[in-house]
């Protein structure tokens, strides 16, 4: 699908596109789209609520879902406007702090350094 829509002549809209190359089924693709997007969010929803869960937070985990969906819905419409520019600054967030950080971790827990007390904020780690 995505081949004959390249190749079809060129048009902005990608609807008009999906249209062009689906013929009368068009509609059908378009709700195949939505459905595709609507599973994937969901089940990033529901694995932010269980991340938000080993916060220790006391509630149940359908009201943590509701949370992180109106939160994340919450940070979309903010971020909306400038959109490369924060996820720009999300992958910088990404490789800059996390990935070292994530070494730094796995080093000290898995016995690479030894007989070295650590504390990784404010917990003693060995």
């Amino acid at each position: 699908m995505l081949a004959g829509i390249l190749s079809a002549p060129h048009n902005s809209n990608p609807i008009a596109a999906l249209n062009t190359v689906m013929g009368g089924f068009s509609e059908v693709a378009v709700i195949a789209i939505i459905f595709g997007g609507i599973a994937a969010n969901v089940l990033n929803i529901y694995s932010n609520a269980l991340c938000a869960g080993t916060l220790d937070l006391r509630m149940p985990r359908w009201s943590l879902a509701i949370m992180s969906g109106l939160l994340g819905f919450i940070f979309s419409v903010f971020g909306s406007g400038n959109f490369d520019t924060n996820y720009t600054n999300y992958l910088y967030v990404i490789g800059y702090w996390v990935t070292p950080l994530t070494g730094i971790l796995v080093a000290d827990l898995s016995g690479i350094v030894v007989n070295k007390p650590t504390r990784i904020w404010g917990i003693r780690t060995t």
